[in-house]
């Protein structure tokens, strides 16, 4: 949608960076709160006709636009007008996904992820497997928190390299149960940094069921050695909290016997203190 008059009036309110350093030196609050205040009462039409201004790979071209959006973004937040605030990241997101420069819907991705609900999530899910916008929409899911779990649950079996690891530490980070499955499978995945993620994220979750899947994963050597243990830790304290100690112990006492190597003595004192934390000693293991 092409700006009007007044939208480009708005925009050009906003100071450009300094020509020598890049700075904004030079702002007039009094007129580029006005300008927000246009752009707000101009509804979704007008975030649509300055999103037209946007220019891929030159922000010095459209600076004035990028912090017009950007003002706007906060000026609504602040509001806490939650109606408000979902009608501008519906604005702002219904470019994403469809044709415009990739470089332009990574900026507005990071706006939404400031602004977002899971009324976006639709749209961020279109971008979860592409090359140049799954990290920004990846954080943006994580920021959003609603609902944000089912795109990437989706978009995991899919996924390769980069993007799977990525979804696999998310898929932890938001506690996702649902996807206990696939993130087992993941351990045995052929990509060690994957391999390290799932295990980390079945943790997050709290699957006992995973439990042997990540005594067998401390077999491993070097770093993942180091990440399989410390994964077992976090699930074993997890399963504490959940008042499932019998569990716990069983990893708390791999812990304690497999570590043979006095490098590695730290590890047996760890496992010592965590079943002391659940109030068990390392005799009650023992079947």
């Amino acid at each position: 949608m092409k700006p009007t008059e007044e939208m480009l009036a708005a925009i050009d309110k906003f100071p450009a960076p300094d020509s020598k350093g890049g700075v904004l030196s030079t702002v007039d609050k009094k007129a580029t709160d006005e300008a927000i205040a246009t752009l707000h009462k101009g509804g979704p039409a007008a975030v649509a006709g300055v999103i037209d201004t946007l220019v891929a790979n030159d922000p010095a071209v459209d600076s004035k636009s990028r912090h017009a959006l950007h003002a706007l973004v906060h000026h609504v937040c602040g509001l806490k007008d939650e109606a408000a605030r979902a009608t501008l990241a519906k604005a702002l997101a219904a470019p994403i996904g469809g044709d415009k420069p990739k470089e332009v819907q990574a900026f507005l991705i990071h706006q939404v992820r400031l602004c977002g609900g899971k009324e976006v999530v639709p749209a961020l899910a279109k971008v979860v497997l592409d090359e140049e916008l799954s990290d920004p929409a990846i954080a943006a899911l994580l920021s959003i928190k609603d609902d944000a779990a089912t795109p990437l649950r989706e978009a995991m079996p899919k996924a390769k390299g980069r993007m799977k690891l990525a979804i696999a530490q998310a898929l932890g980070v938001l506690k996702d149960a649902e996807s206990v499955s696939m993130l087992r499978a993941a351990t045995k995945d052929e990509d060690r940094d994957t391999r390290i993620a799932a295990c980390r994220s079945l943790a997050e979750i709290g699957d006992g069921g995973a439990a042997d899947l990540l005594i067998k994963a401390t077999a491993a050597e070097g770093w993942e050695r180091t990440q399989a243990v410390n994964s077992c830790f976090v699930l074993a304290e997890i399963l504490v909290v959940a008042g499932k100690k019998v569990e716990a112990a069983k990893l708390y006492r791999h812990l304690h016997d497999s570590r043979t190597d006095p490098k590695e003595a730290y590890v047996k004192d760890a496992a010592i203190r965590g079943l002391a934390a659940a109030g068990m000693k390392l005799s009650d293991t023992i079947n």
